[in-house]
């Protein structure tokens, strides 16, 4: 009921916009297909030119008018699931699938722990076991390894991972009894309810402490990032769940305005929880805007 509650306030803001830009009548407007338009047919607004490249939030403070039942016309119904044929015949539909020409490949060489530092004496030993085909990208604590030759660029990521020699590395707490440790680490408090004494319709009070281990919420499938930087301008192709906060968490990072990115979804075999799509996509990120014509994929 939550979402369609929100969904309700959405629909009911674009028509309070589109009552503004055109005068008419709040109860004459309706959303249907993508378009604010009016019961007399006078009115034809796309979402795009009512909220003219504006971003609003609001909190719902009241519910706002649901659909009746005897209007749907997408929920309850059989979609059918087209793209699917193209899964089936094994044709190019996932984002590993794509091909642009003069690709370059990268892999990222990570520490086995947070806040693990690369130690400098043990970057010449690595350099010299590189191909003159593979670039090294090295900044700070950050190393990674790109070329043209996807396979020569793993082999190379296998060879160097192994001789990198990291320090400090953070393990995690040991969780064998988590029953003490867990109430001993940060956390953040929230409120559920508050109440003035016991409400009237009970007359039990249970009380209790309920725990549990930490859980990975996470997707197995493999994730890959396509980035393009040429002109000032960044194009992204990845499976994220999220296009939008994705492009603003790469803004940040990189000190772009947010119009001068542009996130492309692409279909991704697997995506759930936290899913390592936008870590790929901004894993290709710094080598990119180093080598602005050509495009960086990284798995």
């Amino acid at each position: 009921m939550a979402v369609r509650y929100a969904a309700a306030a959405a629909r009911q803001r674009l028509c309070e916009l589109a009552g503004t830009k055109t005068g008419e009548a709040i109860e004459n407007l309706y959303v249907e297909n993508g378009y604010v338009r009016s019961k007399t047919g006078t009115t034809k607004l796309s979402f795009r030119d009512v909220l003219g490249g504006r971003r609003w939030e609001v909190e719902i403070q009241e519910p706002s008018p649901i659909k009746e039942r005897s209007d749907y016309q997408v929920s309850g119904s059989s979609a059918k699931r087209l793209e699917l044929r193209e899964v089936f015949a094994g044709r190019m539909y996932f984002i590993q699938d794509l091909k642009f020409e003069g690709v370059l490949h990268a892999r990222i060489c990570r520490p086995a722990g947070y806040n693990a530092q690369l130690k400098t004496e043990n970057v010449n030993e690595v350099k010299a076991i590189i191909p003159a085909s593979i670039q090294l990208v090295l900044n700070g604590n950050f190393i990674a390894l790109v070329g043209s030759d996807e396979y020569e660029v793993i082999k190379t990521y296998q060879a160097v991972t192994n001789r990198l020699d990291w320090s400090s590395q953070t393990s995690m707490p040991d969780l064998s009894n988590f029953k003490t440790i867990l109430p001993s680490l940060s956390y953040e408090e929230k409120e559920v309810v508050k109440t003035d004494g016991i409400p009237a319709y009970s007359n039990q009070i249970f009380t209790g402490s309920f725990y549990k281990p930490y859980i990975m919420h996470g997707s197995i499938a493999p994730a890959c990032g396509i980035a393009h930087f040429e002109h000032g301008k960044l194009s992204v192709w990845s499976n994220s769940q999220g296009v939008f906060p994705l492009r603003a968490g790469l803004a940040s990072m990189l000190q772009l305005d947010e119009s001068d990115i542009v996130v492309h979804s692409v279909p991704g075999a697997g995506c759930f929880g936290h899913n390592s799509a936008d870590d790929a996509a901004a894993d290709g990120l710094p080598r990119s805007p180093c080598n602005p014509n050509s495009r960086l994929c990284q798995p």
